[in-house]
Order: C-alpha cells, then sequence, then structure tokens
C-alpha cells in the first residue's frame, strides 16, 4: 500500500493553500487511462473530466493526482487521482 498523499486545494478565505494529509481510508481513488497528450496539462485535463469522472465538480473536492505509469508504445498515461468531498472544506475556514 502506498503512503497517503498531501491532497490540496486553493482556499481563497484562507489566502492560501491548504494542505490536508489524510490516511488513504479517508481518501477516495480512481484510476483513469488518459491519452499521452494530456501529460503537459495535466492538472486542467483531469480539472476538466471530473464532472465525467466523479459525481462532484472541482470546486466541490480537495483532490489531487499521482502519475503511474507512461506507456509511449500505446500513447497512454495511467493516473491515480485522490479525491476528498467538500465536506472537508472546514478546513478551509479562517482560524
Amino acid at each position: 500500500m502506498t503512503s497517503p498523499l498531501p491532497v490540496w486545494r486553493s482556499c481563497p478565505r484562507a489566502g492560501g493553500t491548504t494542505v490536508l494529509r489524510l490516511s488513504n481510508a479517508d481518501i477516495l481513488a480512481k484510476s483513469l487511462t488518459l491519452p499521452l497528450a494530456a501529460q503537459p496539462e495535466l492538472r486542467q485535463v483531469l480539472s476538466f473530466e471530473m464532472d465525467r469522472e466523479t459525481p462532484f465538480t472541482p470546486d466541490e473536492l480537495y483532490w489531487d493526482h499521482r502519475l503511474e505509469t507512461t506507456d509511449r508504445q500505446k500513447n497512454r498515461l495511467s493516473v491515480r487521482l485522490m479525491l476528498v468531498p467538500g465536506r472537508a472544506s472546514r478546513h478551509c475556514s479562517e482560524p
């Protein structure tokens, strides 16, 4: 089992970036296969794919990703998408 990754989202009210360190049990994860051409703008591509791949919009989640494999022969990327639903947004409130 891999160690948990920070899952982040910009928090405008807090004026910066919040980093949550969560256990694997707290993170919803999904593997995606994307065209190799998506790699240079992978975060933006994943943001666009969010509506198709989850019942959430990017603004309703904390999320991040990990590039798992690159298959240049098949022109494909394997990406692990890690999600935390917006109810965790309490971490973005002002102190």
